[in-house]
């Protein structure tokens, strides 16, 4: 009876809050507008609505934010099916709420910037639509708040005060001149929507652990995730993105010799094979092994292409194909230390065959940590560097064979080909060969040329797109490449290191040739596109790159924002075979020797001026720090997406030696280093931070802050290593740099305060510590508005050490002040949210209360499940749930057994899956081994504790009777994990 009468109160309070979003449009909105809201019928046809619009803009910039926009739209979906049963309202009831929404896109689709604004906000309020498929299970019996359909009046507010903000501004105003002063109220409706998600958290969670059998639903929810939240592989899966050449000619008995080597068929027994394309570059040795893939690739169900020039471009390519092959749930928030381990236990373990393609692998040392360790499978390589075919693999020698240009009857074979285009075969073949000889034929004229080109499958190609495009004969083009060749023998010497040497003339004309057919546009686009990784260049960095106000676009950048201008020179980079495009990725692609002899033979001051504006346009689309972004999570696509072109033009600024350093040069450094150190890849974030340091401190005037980040990065690397003075030291050179600033930003002074303070903790320097932290909080307290979640993160910190000082009840004051702060600025489930929780739950086990603990670091165990799964924090809120819960269980209890244990195991594999955490490993196995006792399993337990003691003794030299008890086990972790 009670039930029944709590679900009609709800009920009403529901109805209510639907009339309230009636009256809400009603009292915003024009009439005109409001008639236009109440139309739509549902939230199908809201959805309708925004799939079609997505449909209709495939191919425009706006198709980006717009999927972003089904996302929150197909989340608004969820949140409101899981009450709808309680709502009975009519559509004319309803309509109001998704008619607004669908109003406000309309208004704002048609202009991507304003569009990109909107849907941000939309964005923000979709990271914190709270769980309530989980939650209405507790509150819609339980409870007669429903705090939740506050949710969506608060949302009907946010579409209304947009609709109403673009009527009063004209479309061509409202970013530049208006935006700036109403940010922060649509802002604040956005802070109230996540207030009002974290009630309803707040209020389930509450509820739910009032009942006595909750932590163990609880623990056996978890231990359901971690053992079945694991992907279904998929058993077939050709990850290449390379097209093949359907021009390809020739090369028979190499293919064949690939295939005796490296096809399975063809052995008696199981085993790896590896075979090695070698040579100098231009001479195919892509080409063929993509003809290889291509045409065995019904005989191999695995084919997986990898890009092996840099570690970042192996691990962007194992991203993509962990993706394709159902490896990972959620790629995106997999770190690639991990991914990496993942594709490398499946290629282990999977009795699938399967062929890895290292493209481009001139250092073999580099595939040492991407090689697969595998009894069997088959790998083939493309390299410059002959002792790729010196490999050995599973014990078995590699085979490789070297690959030369080719032969005249190859090589003509080839331009032949290529010139028999769907469109001009047949003219072409009876082309008026009067001015030839008469014993010349045009299989000898294409012999001749071919050995001209030295036998380079590039340079043929090349030419044969000259001479369709221009519809000469071959004896009339033999003529004008002659005489290019004689201009281009003192244009270029063949000794350039740079070049591969007997290939610099041949190649050297091609360019000439190429060239001069080329616009001036489309030869300023291939001299930016050299100083790119040359494997796939986004089109949206000319694009978005070039979206800029006037007053900051150099000059000669301007023709790149009128987008026909932008297709007429790629067209003829196109037609030339300069350039490629990968249209599935919308990318250009460009060949090493191409870009080679672009960037030789440009003058000195010309390749100062485009690699100035090759930075210029990253610099535009990068994301990067700033006093109010302390973090880059939110634009991890985004810096995965630009990630390789950085590094190409830091490797061009070093290896080049003479480019002036700029400060937009160090912003995208830094922005890089950052994002690699927020990845955990520690040691390449190092390399590229030495760059950014160098060029940061030639350009610091004006540029502090950057300056400053700089040395606040060396300080978190070296906090994370456990190098505490050298962060020490880091972090005191980036507080001097600010304190001398002129005008320094306060947020840029407490961010430095912070980071001062929060290392001085980690070295046992507590009073150093609370008063840097101290005066970081209070530069952040007089400005409320800006970075809120910072000012959470520093009370989280000086929580943390409370704790370190046994000042208890005050580290659980400070972290319950920064919880509501970190989960209004990222949201309920954001990552930095999982840290005051963290903290408050380590303080609640230092004053007995086990069970709060318990809720606490379940909390943040929940958050970095979904945020980070399979990092080091989650392995940590593993093994802190686990620890909590040997403390009170029933060794005995059936419902004990599997969960600590499953527990630990997930922590342990993810510890194991690197080097840089063996202190974290070892403590796990020895909480493990204590765990495994207790169950009886005295054998297992035995074998733990010994693997544990030697990890300990390898990082300390403590023999395994010294100090045998946890504590000591819990020494070898950073205090901020403890």
């Amino acid at each position: 009876m009670a039930s029944g009468s709590a679900a009609t109160t709800l009920a009403s309070i529901a109805n209510d809050a639907w009339d309230d979003i009636v009256e809400l449009c009603r009292s915003k909105l024009s009439e005109e507008d409001f008639e236009n809201v109440s139309s739509v019928g549902s939230l199908e046809g809201l959805i309708a609505y925004s799939k079609a619009l997505l449909e209709d803009c495939q191919n425009d910039p706006r198709a980006y934010d717009i999927g972003r926009l089904n996302g929150f739209i197909a989340q608004l979906r969820t949140f409101n099916g899981t009450f709808e049963h309680m709502l009975r309202a009519n559509p004319s009831v309803t309509a109001p709420l998704w008619g607004s929404i669908q109003l406000c896109v309309q208004l704002v689709q048609e202009g991507a910037d304003v569009l990109r604004i909107i849907v941000d906000m939309f964005t923000d309020v979709n990271y914190v639509l709270p769980r309530i498929d989980v939650y209405s299970k507790t509150l819609s019996s339980r409870s007669e708040s429903l705090t939740r359909s506050t949710l969506m009046l608060l949302i009907a507010e946010f579409a209304c005060l947009v609709i109403v903000y673009y009527r009063e501004n004209p479309i061509r105003n409202i970013v530049v001149i208006t935006w700036t002063p109403f940010r922060p109220v649509f802002e604040r409706i956005v802070a109230r929507i996540q207030q009002t998600a974290r009630h309803i958290e707040f209020e389930a969670h509450a509820l739910a652990m009032q009942d006595s059998t909750t932590r163990y639903e609880e623990l056996k929810r978890l231990l359901t995730s971690v053992q079945k939240d694991k992907p279904e592989p998929k058993t077939s899966c050709f990850c290449v993105s390379r097209p093949r050449n359907p021009k390809f000619v020739g090369r028979e008995g190499i293919l064949k010799e690939m295939d005796t080597a490296l096809n399975p068929r063809h052995h008696k027994s199981k085993k790896q094979t590896v075979y090695s394309l070698f040579g100098l570059g231009g001479v195919g040795k892509t080409q063929l092994a993509l003809e290889y893939l291509y045409v065995h690739k019904d005989e191999f169900p695995v084919i997986i292409w990898l890009s092996a020039e840099t570690t970042q471009k192996l691990d962007q390519d194992i991203r993509e194909a962990t993706s394709r092959l159902g490896l990972v749930l959620e790629q995106d928030k997999e770190t690639e230390s991990k991914l990496r381990a993942v594709l490398k236990t499946w290629l282990k373990e999977t009795d699938i065959p399967w062929l890895l393609v290292f493209d481009n692998a001139d250092q073999p040392k580099l595939l040492q940590e991407y090689w697969p360790v595998a009894e069997h499978g088959s790998i083939l390589l493309t390299s410059r560097n002959p002792a790729s075919a010196r490999i050995r693999a599973s014990g078995y020698p590699s085979k490789g064979r070297q690959i030369t240009p080719l032969n005249e009857e190859e090589g003509a074979g080839l331009l032949l080909s290529l010139l028999q285009d769907d469109d001009n075969q047949e003219d072409f073949m009876e082309q008026d060969l009067s001015e030839v000889e008469p014993s010349e034929s045009t299989y000898s004229l294409a012999c001749r040329l071919a050995e001209e080109l030295g036998g380079l499958p590039l340079a043929i190609d090349q030419m044969a797109s000259y001479i369709l495009e221009t519809g000469s004969s071959l004896a009339s083009f033999l003529d004008v490449f002659l005489s290019f060749q004689n201009k281009s023998h003192f244009l270029l010497e063949s000794s350039n290191p740079n070049l591969d040497l007997g290939y610099s003339h041949s190649m050297s004309t091609v360019w000439e040739v190429s060239l001069s057919r080329v616009t001036s546009n489309g030869r300023h686009l291939l001299e930016l596109l050299v100083f790119y990784d040359p494997d796939s260049i986004p089109e949206s960095l000319f694009v978005d790159g070039a979206k800029s106000p006037p007053v900051n676009t150099p000059h000669d950048l301007e023709w790149l924002a009128n987008k026909l201008q932008f297709m007429e020179a790629s067209k003829s980079l196109f037609e030339q075979s300069l350039v490629t495009k990968n249209k599935g990725h919308s990318a250009f692609v460009l060949h090493r020797l191409v870009r080679t002899v672009t960037l030789t033979k440009m003058e000195a001051e010309d390749r100062q001026a485009r690699f100035n504006e090759a930075v210029h346009l990253i610099h535009r689309v990068c994301p990067r720090l700033s006093p109010d972004e302390s973090y880059l999570n939110r634009h991890w696509p985004t810096m995965r997406l630009y990630l390789p072109h950085i590094l190409a033009l830091e490797s061009q600024y070093r290896e080049q030696g003479t480019f002036a350093p700029t400060a937009e040069l160090a912003d995208i450094l830094t922005s890089a280093a950052w994002f690699l150190m927020e990845q955990a890849q520690l040691r390449q974030s190092l390399e590229i931070l030495a760059t950014a340091k160098s060029v940061g401190l030639a350009t610091k005037t004006g540029n502090e802050f950057m300056a400053a980040q700089i040395y606040v990065l060396y300080g978190v690397i070296y906090v994370d290593i456990q190098d505490r003075d050298k962060a020490f030291k880091a972090l005191s050179t980036s507080l001097d740099i600010l304190k001398e600033t002129d005008g320094c930003d306060e947020l840029a002074l407490a961010a430095g305060y912070n980071g001062f303070g929060y290392t001085a903790m980690t070295m046992g320097n507590f009073d150093v510590a609370d008063e840097y932290l101290k005066m970081s909080v209070g530069l952040r307290e007089k400005h409320p508005s800006r970075n809120p979640g910072m000012l959470g993160i520093c009370y989280s910190n000086i929580s943390c050490l409370r704790w370190a000082q046994g000042q208890y009840e005050d580290s659980l004051r400070f972290a319950e002040i920064a919880i509501p702060l970190c989960e209004g600025a990222y949201g309920v489930a954001g990552e930095k949210t999982a840290q005051p929780y963290w903290r408050k739950g380590n303080t609640l086990i230092r004053l007995g209360r086990l069970e709060d603990a318990f809720t606490a670091h379940m909390r943040a165990l929940d958050i970095r499940k979904e945020a980070t799964p399979g990092g080091f924090k989650f392995a940590a809120s593993l093994h802190k749930v686990a620890w909590i819960f040997a403390q009170q269980g029933d060794h005995a209890s059936a419902e004990y057994v599997p969960v600590p244990r499953a527990l630990l195991s997930k922590a342990i594999s993810i510890y194991e899956a690197t080097d840089e955490r063996k202190g974290e490993l070892a403590r796990s196995t020895y909480l493990m081994s204590a765990v495994l006792k207790g169950m009886g399993k005295t054998e297992n337990a035995e074998y733990a504790k010994a693997v544990a003691a030697q990890l300990r003794k390898g990082l300390t030299g403590l023999q395994s009777e010294v100090n045998d008890n946890q504590e000591s086990y819990d020494l070898l972790v950073s205090l901020l994990e403890r």
